[in-house]
């Protein structure tokens, strides 16, 4: 399945159709600029009725053991988001079905983390893609982890956040087709791998988190951004509300 890069027409199609492409060159042109807006951490996240299940505390993840070294040497590091991504995730909130729960997998991350996460990333394609060669290898990493090189992480502005749903009911999670972090094709927000089933449960998803104000990434179905680069790229903005974000309490 190709993805292709959206070109300032694209911006005339209605945001469902312009979710199946990626923003990624437009994003380098948008002019970055920071509101000053704070992060709201875990506390506040929970007693609005989110779960809490960042990567890191799921050994196995890919992305989670990224976080270790930075975590041990800053031990009051949290999840967290900005303040204006999480008043929209509480709009996204109220247009879903009323089992569903969000669970918050990752918010705000150090920017020491995302140039980990990337180098995990092409290292696992190593393991997986044996005859590629190193350019195909960062390429690959790349569709699901932003190069600092290339373009503005948005996580790393604490406007991304990455989400899974919960039924309320039975603690189960929604099917979706493959869990965070997939990083394969049936990971992208429109995949043809998924079944009618999995598919209707990401556009339930999606159009929530798009009638909220947020930006979708059409390669993975749990991410979403606001007040970034990709987000100001998505909605035909000329400036971003955060920029890069140092780390700092919350």
């Amino acid at each position: 399945m190709i993805i292709s890069d959206a070109t300032p027409d694209v911006l005339v199609i209605d945001m469902y159709e312009r979710s199946k492409y990626g923003f990624r060159s437009l994003a380098t042109v948008v002019q970055r600029k920071d509101n000053g807006e704070a992060l709201v951490g875990a506390e506040v996240l929970t007693g609005a009725g989110f779960m809490i299940e960042p990567f890191w505390e799921t050994t196995e993840d890919i992305e989670g053991r990224c976080y270790t070294p930075y975590i041990t040497r800053h031990p009051d590091f949290e999840l967290s988001v900005r303040e204006g991504a999480f008043d929209r995730l509480q709009q996204a909130v109220d247009r879903l079905p009323d089992h569903w729960g969000i669970v918050v997998k990752a918010g705000f991350r150090p920017y020491e983390v995302q140039v980990a996460v990337l180098n995990a990333f092409i290292r696992e394609s190593r393991t997986r893609h044996v005859g590629w060669s190193d350019e195909q290898h960062l390429e690959h990493a790349r569709v699901f982890v932003s190069d600092p090189r290339v373009v503005c992480p948005p996580h790393v502005t604490g406007g991304a956040i990455d989400i899974d749903v919960r039924d309320k009911r039975t603690g189960a999670y929604i099917d979706m087709g493959c869990p965070p972090n997939t990083d394969s094709e049936i990971s992208f927000l429109h995949s043809d791998l998924v079944t009618s089933e999995q598919h209707e449960n990401r556009m339930v998803l999606l159009r929530a988190m798009l009638t909220a104000g947020f930006a979708p990434n059409p390669h993975e179905w749990w991410h979403y951004q606001y007040g970034e680069t990709y987000w100001a790229a998505f909605y035909g903005y000329e400036a971003t509300l955060y920029d890069v974000l140092m780390h700092e309490s919350v």
